[in-house]
């Protein structure tokens, strides 16, 4: 395949080349080396071909960890809840990617290859793989729902991936746009649930509720006056005694606007 890129000219033989590895390949010395798993072996061939052309690849989900636990004497999740939306060096997903670094650095000797979080997101509803990554995950009740994924997605939004000293990942790649169905299989990390849906799934609970209020004034009697309301906008607009009016709202959304129009004779 790289010597297929090749064959299409020039630019193409610099252009960045991954495969992308799951978190099992860390359970190694410093990677998976099995007959089934040649990870190890991989790794060392593609950095000898390719050097600095190579990208290292993790796909990551704290939503999948099989370390997550009920909490205490209970069938909750609230401290798996919270690692899982923890951005720092210490939460699930940035010491995933302090351990890869580190383990990156003993294959090549460097502290500053290009590495990619390829994957990463949450799942609500409930993904159905997830009993067979972690049991008590799928029987905690607030493990799965729009709120976590809502505040997932905004801590990677909102995240500077930084590692604390260590350098962080080049690129990110958020797990996904819509659900996906693999061989009969739901899985709902989309931020919409098809490709039909016009909203997303947190739409209305994540945008920020806010009121303004606008007054306009007419210069003489029947003034014309003309409204638009900005995307997700509810408008209202009033015009006096003979006034006319033209009001037009975008999609919708929870942002309510009020605007009134008076009109005086000059």
């Amino acid at each position: 395949r790289v010597q297929d890129l090749e064959k299409l000219g020039d630019g193409f033989g610099n252009v960045t080349l991954t495969s992308v590895f799951g978190g099992a390949v860390l359970g190694g010395g410093p990677f998976v080396e099995t007959p089934q798993a040649m990870a190890l072996s991989y790794l060392r061939n593609a950095t000898k071909e390719y050097g600095s052309r190579w990208a290292y690849s993790i796909n990551v989900y704290p939503y999948y960890d099989p370390g997550n636990h009920w909490d205490n004497h209970s069938h909750t999740c609230n401290a798996a809840i919270t690692r899982g939306l923890d951005f720092s060096p210490e939460g699930d997903m940035p010491s995933t990617l302090v351990l890869f670094r580190q383990k990156l650095q003993e294959l090549t000797g460097n502290t500053n290859d290009t590495m990619w979080l390829t994957e990463t997101g949450w799942s609500s509803p409930r993904a159905d793989t997830l009993a067979g990554a972690n049991l008590q995950m799928a029987q905690c009740a607030n493990f799965s729902t729009e709120k976590v994924l809502q505040r997932y997605y905004d801590g990677v939004l909102n995240w500077n991936m930084t590692l604390g000293e260590i350098q962080g990942p080049d690129h990110i790649f958020y797990f996904t746009i819509r659900d996906s169905n693999n061989f009969g299989v739901g899985e709902h990390f989309g931020l919409i649930h098809t490709c039909d849906n016009a909203t997303c799934k947190m739409q209305q609970d994540y945008l920020p509720n806010t009121t303004t209020t606008t007054t306009t004034t007419a210069a003489a009697a029947g003034g014309n006056t003309t409204t638009t309301a900005a995307a997700g906008d509810n408008t209202t607009t009033t015009a006096a005694a003979g006034g006319n009016t033209s009001t037009t709202a975008a999609a919708r959304g929870n942002t309510t606007t009020t605007r009134t129009t008076t009109t005086t004779a000059g």
